[in-house]
């Protein structure tokens, strides 16, 4: 499998573990309120549990006795040794942390030892997840921020937002935690099942775009096909354009960011042509067949490949 010149520096090495032996598995994990890192560790070793064909008991309990006498301990009872399958993250000393220093909390730690398992053994696939959804859930649940607020009321929506709107209200019924913790951990495995689906196709994209950039021989890349590319755009930093088919026909010319992950695409086409759509836009860019170009001025669209291509060149040869 070809491998990418992806960068994922807070994801580590995976270090797979088989579950226990036995049909059925105890699983342990804290009862009280829930949390995004117990409701998706729990979700992951479900999902690894229904593969081998074994079946899954959850306890939420901080019983001492309860814990000790489980296969598997999740989030509490103050151990991390995978070969005894103790996950917790809140003893003193931690769980240790991450090449990028966020630590580790549960899921972080159930991820890099069951994880690969539910990726096939595809180590970018295993790595692009463990970013994209584990460490950040195990960077909130350890007080670690990776935004800074631009705006003082306002945060970005999170995995833990989310199970906000699962779990119960303060006048909620007694057991009413167990059974929404319940819900959430359905929901998670459905996204986490979607996550490896999508991820899968994703890196495939990602191939395919990558074969593309190879070829190109100026400042403009050339995709044959719908591809994602941005995650590829810092390991070829002469493109600044790329120009690719879209789903409904007509051919767009994007801006390739150095930062995949900045809220903000860097604008790369003319000022004049901010915001203009149809003539006014043609008659603007001297292509006839141009679109649209977003007011931010990182897309253009256009009904051809050579009327995509047009937009690229004036844009670099402008500049």
């Amino acid at each position: 499998m070809q491998e990418l010149p992806l960068s994922f520096p807070c994801a580590g090495k995976p270090e797979p573990l088989a579950l226990p032996e036995g049909e059925t598995l105890t699983l342990a994990v804290h009862s009280g309120k829930m949390h995004a890192d117990d409701v998706l560790a729990t979700a992951v070793l479900r999902l690894v549990a229904k593969r081998e064909g074994k079946s899954v008991e959850l306890i939420r309990t901080r019983n001492p006795e309860r814990i000790a006498h489980a296969a598997v301990v999740v989030d509490v009872g103050g151990e991390y040794d995978p070969q005894r399958y103790r996950f917790d993250h809140h003893q003193p000393e931690g769980a240790g942390e991450r090449p990028c220093g966020v630590p580790y909390a549960a899921v972080g730690l159930v991820w890099k030892h069951f994880g690969f398992s539910l990726c096939d053994g595809d180590e970018q696939l295993w790595q692009l997840l463990d970013e994209r959804i584990v460490a950040p859930v195990d960077a909130a649940d350890n007080g670690v921020e990776l935004c800074e607020p631009k705006v003082a009321s306002l945060r970005p929506l999170s995995f833990h937002t989310v199970l906000w709107s699962i779990a119960p209200s303060w006048d909620a019924p007694e057991g009413a935690e167990d059974e929404a913790f319940a819900e959430a951990v359905e929901f998670a495995e459905g996204f986490l099942q979607r996550s490896v689906v999508k991820g899968k196709k994703y890196l495939e994209g990602l191939r395919l775009a990558h074969k593309c950039f190879i070829r190109a021989s100026d400042d403009i890349a050339l995709l044959d096909g719908p591809y994602p590319y941005e995650d590829l755009a810092p390991a070829f930093p002469s493109i600044r354009i790329v120009v690719r088919p879209r789903r409904d026909g007509m051919w767009q010319a994007t801006a390739a960011p150095q930062d995949p992950t900045a809220a903000v695409t860097p604008p790369v086409f003319p000022e004049a042509w901010a915001g203009l759509s149809g003539d006014a836009l043609a008659a603007a860019t001297g292509v006839s067949d141009a679109v649209f170009c977003h007011r931010g001025r990182w897309l253009c669209v256009a009904r051809t490949r050579e009327g995509a291509l047009a937009l690229a060149r004036k844009a670099v040869e402008g500049a």
